[in-house]
């Protein structure tokens, strides 16, 4: 089993089709197929079902490509390692993060890291913790930037932030936020927007809800991070949200209440595979992220609890 082969698969399992992959790997179509064949053989298992729909994978191939995918980001990892000896640091770091982090982080990471790391690639992808956890195990991400990962051996959890959580509502009249708190229990006395069960506030709000013995009420849809701020312009619901997911909207279009009595709160960490390397571009890239926290925790652009390690080694948890 040789590297080719890894990539030759990968290539057929994404594409679906010998022809597409043919095509995207510019290689003549007898030789990709001797290649998967070979394979096959090496590894004592049927990789695909070959039909008239084209390549689908057997469940011995989807095992495969879990493994495939880890091995193929290992080896891009050394080699960036062996480049990194200049400590010139380049090359594509992968962060995920869920849609209400992304409005805050993406444009003063993006150029915090180009002003100073100009040779780093970012590549920032948006995404619920259902959908980028299994991506970062299988090794497509470099980082996660997000709440509520659960812990395990396998991965390394630095907590940033513990942000607070409020209750953001349209704004009246062109007025300005009266910036008052609301209890938890008043939140019943609101249409809601509640997130779906993918979403881990969804099951965060669900307790508390539980536990305060009341009903959030809200309209009969389940909309991701984008649409709800539609919805919440357009005067038809509330949302609970960080203040981060509206800061330049408070004020504008839209309220932002904190809530308390109980106070709601995420903490919000950089994720790592605790079993692989990293190389110099990505501790820059994490540097940059708390860097990048710091500034808009100070800005008060995102309200809660900065958690940054200082330079002593001990944990800094400040309230703003």
């Amino acid at each position: 089993m040789d590297l080719r082969q890894i990539r030759y698969f990968v290539a057929v399992a994404e594409s679906k089709s010998l022809t597409r992959a043919v095509d995207r790997l510019d290689v003549a179509q007898p030789a990709l197929s001797l290649n998967i064949k070979s394979l096959e053989q090496e590894l004592d298992a049927q990789l695909f079902n070959r039909s008239q729909r084209g390549m689908e994978l057997t469940d011995a191939g989807g095992e495969f490509l879990n493994h495939a995918y880890g091995i193929l980001r290992q080896v891009a990892q050394a080699q960036r390692s062996v480049n990194d000896l200049e400590r010139d640091p380049h090359g594509s770091v992968a962060v995920a993060m869920p849609p209400s982090l992304s409005h805050a982080l993406t444009v003063p990471l993006f150029n915090y890291v180009n002003d100073r790391f100009p040779r780093i690639e970012l590549d920032l992808e948006e995404g619920l913790q259902a959908s980028v956890l299994p991506a970062f195990e299988r090794g497509q991400f470099d980082l996660l930037v997000h709440f509520d990962i659960p812990r395990s051996k396998s991965r390394t959890i630095t907590p940033i932030f513990r942000e607070h959580l409020y209750l953001i509502s349209p704004l009246e009249n062109g007025g300005e936020s009266d910036g008052s708190d609301v209890s938890f229990r008043e939140l019943a006395r609101h249409p809601i927007l509640k997130p779906s069960d993918r979403n881990t506030l969804g099951a965060l709000l669900a307790r508390h809800a539980a536990k305060q013995g009341i009903e959030l009420k809200g309209p009969p849809i389940h909309t991701p991070y984008h649409q709800t701020m539609l919805l919440i312009k357009a005067g038809i619901t509330s949302a609970v949200l960080p203040y981060s997911a509206v800061h330049d909207l408070v004020g504008k279009s839209v309220t932002a209440r904190k809530i308390v009595r109980p106070a709601i709160r995420r903490d919000v960490g950089i994720i790592a595979q605790a079993d692989r390397a990293q190389s110099f571009a990505t501790q820059q890239v994490a540097q940059a992220i708390k860097s990048v926290v710091t500034q808009l925790w100070q800005s008060r652009k995102w309200r809660g609890d900065l958690l940054i390690e200082s330079d002593d080694g001990a944990d800094a948890a400040i309230a703003r």
